[in-house]
């Protein structure tokens, strides 16, 4: 309503139409929170809602236009997003109904506010239709869209909806079917249309989403699984279910989106420690509020992933990328004290630094012990190195002399030095 969609409660309210200009003065009357709003010169029953004095006939039966949802591949115990389309041939639909029954262990998704995760499209144009969804008896879910204003759908084809499904754990591997019922549409005049209902199937696998390359885990490795496949050269471990995050029968960068997404939002360790191709090593030097993730051999890299884990009190202020290559650096706290960082090129390109210095990391906060955990480190070809658990290496900090040279090993000689952002005597 207004771009603002407003739930069932909000439409037993006067107010809910008075910020649409609704006279409640003269024209209209309202029992809030029993009835929707009557005319006063209404002399019918109180009308409650579900409730109609003046039933509508009985829908026409339309045979051109339909609605359709595309077959989707969903792995047990993750979510899957389905289309919901409308292809119409009628052009001024402004309202529609429908039931949407699941099978057994599948149900619409709920987002931390306990909302179902439904969002309309582009088709509604000035967004000013709201719409409702309820879980009706057993898997069924009703979904009602109206226009206060009485603005069309735009458009005859293309999704009007998409909806997040969550596969249970429990749900056996196989093909479901889905069904779509009780279809109503409704014209700017107000005539009603019942349209055919229609079916989808969806199917069930133990194909981990973003496991490109099938080790069991989700981590960057799989995004140079995608971009090998997308450049033309997939390896012979790529599970192209697994790639095809939304499901559209294509892979492309999308797809890696959505696997960085994935990265990013989990706690669980995700580093293949049981392949170990590549004398791959990282190491965190560095002095007082700044520390240079250093990575041996980096020319031979294309992706990294690690976790940095810090003390007390301590917090990541910034991250840049030393790289000279194509490479985008993401990053964010997972929890608290642990900070993700995934680094990757769209062409596989492997990384251009000097001296093996990747990344450079601005801490605030105390100093303390500074921990990189669940180290990957990919090349080009999608080989990986994991590495469990890196500390700070105290013989690879960098020592200075106080006019600000690096020096390129501990002092031998007496003096006064840098280490770590604090002074230090050679005696």
């Amino acid at each position: 309503m207004n771009g603002v969609g407003k739930n069932a409660s909000d439409l037993l309210q006067a107010s809910t139409y008075q910020e649409l200009g609704w006279n409640f003065m003269d024209t209209w009357t309202i029992n809030e929170n029993e009835n929707y709003p009557l005319l006063k010169n209404n002399t019918g029953a109180s009308v409650k809602p579900g409730e109609n004095p003046n039933p509508d006939p009985e829908p026409i039966l339309s045979d051109d236009d339909k609605i359709v949802v595309a077959e989707v591949t969903a792995s047990k115990g993750q979510q899957a997003t389905i289309g919901i389309d409308l292809e119409n041939k009628t052009t001024d639909l402004t309202a529609y109904q429908f039931d949407l029954t699941l099978p057994d262990g599948v149900s619409l998704s709920l987002n931390d506010k306990g909302k179902f995760l439904v969002t309309k499209t582009s088709r509604y144009g000035d967004d000013s239709q709201t719409l409702n969804v309820s879980k009706l008896e057993g898997n069924t879910y009703r979904f009602v869209c109206f226009s206060m204003s009485n603005e069309i759908i735009t458009g005859t084809s293309g999704a009007i909806l998409n909806a997040s499904l969550t596969i249970g754990a429990s749900v056996n591997t196989g093909s479901y079917e889905a069904t779509i019922t009780n279809i109503v549409v409704t014209k700017q005049d107000g005539t009603q249309m019942k349209l055919n209902d229609s079916k989808f199937s969806i199917i069930v696998t133990n194909v981990i989403k973003g496991d490109a390359n099938g080790d069991g885990e989700v981590n960057v490795s799989d995004i140079v699984e995608i971009v090998n496949y997308i450049m033309g050269k997939p390896s012979v471990n790529f599970v192209q279910a697994a790639a095809d995050l939304n499901g559209d029968g294509e892979i492309n960068v999308t797809d890696i989106v959505k696997v960085v997404s994935i990265i990013m939002d989990t706690n669980s360790s995700s580093a293949a420690m049981h392949r170990s191709a590549l004398n791959g090593n990282l190491t965190l030097n560095g002095k007082g509020q700044v520390m240079t993730a250093m990575v041996q051999h980096a020319e031979q890299f294309t992706a990294a992933q690690f976790d940095i884990i810090l003390g007390d009190g301590q917090e990541i202020e910034g991250i840049s990328l030393n790289s000279n290559s194509d490479h985008s650096l993401t990053w964010k706290m997972t929890k608290e004290g642990t900070y993700r960082v995934v680094v990757y090129s769209l062409t596989n390109s492997v990384f251009d630094v000097n001296d093996s210095e990747l990344m450079s990391i601005s801490l605030k906060g105390m100093n303390g012990r500074i921990a990189v955990e669940n180290v990957i480190l990919v090349t080009a070809n999608s080989n990986t190195t994991g590495i469990g658990k890196v500390t700070t290496d105290k013989s690879l900090e960098s020592w200075y002399t106080l006019d600000g040279r690096k020096l390129d090993s501990q002092p031998t000689k007496k003096g006064f030095f840098i280490k770590n952002g604090k002074k230090f005597v050679v005696r």
